[in-house]
């Protein structure tokens, strides 16, 4: 494998790569604001995973629409229905994270940041999934400018 610079900026600039960027900011969003909660106040590790995922999940849209999947603004309507599209998907996948991670704190006796981290990792897989096939489905910018026939 050729590990050049111009592989690597190319790689850089995939969409798989800048969803994971965003998925790794996301994540760090989400841990930290948890992780500040519960060590610096007296709320349950429970609501503090709760808002830390809606913390998230408010960045993540922003950034995956821009930055990830480039979708065009095509007028109030189809963004209106991306955005409904969004919330179902970010609805699903917080009902996935706060069960997980309340699953394998009481059944399984994990601490909470390693509930969150095993939890995080199912998240993020089922977030791709979700945002590229059935969020983020309107016309996309080009991902280079160009018109490349190779």
């Amino acid at each position: 494998m050729n590990f050049s610079l111009k592989n690597v900026a190319k790689l850089a600039q995939s969409q798989v790569s800048r969803y994971l960027i965003i998925g790794l900011l996301t994540t760090a969003i989400s841990f930290g604001s948890f992780g500040l909660m519960i060590y610096l106040s007296a709320i349950s590790p429970h609501l503090a995973n709760s808002i830390a995922v809606l913390l998230a999940v408010i960045f993540a849209y922003f950034a995956n629409k821009i930055y990830v999947f480039r979708t065009e603004f095509g007028g109030i309507i189809p963004l209106v229905l991306e955005m409904i599209r969004y919330l179902a998907s970010r609805a699903a996948a917080m009902i996935i994270e706060i069960a997980g991670v309340y699953l394998l704190m009481e059944l399984i006796s994990l601490l909470p940041i390693p509930a969150k981290a095993l939890v995080s990792l199912l998240v993020i897989v089922f977030n791709y999934l979700a945002f590229r096939y059935f969020v983020f489905r309107q016309k996309k910018l080009p991902e280079n400018g160009s018109c490349s026939t190779s």
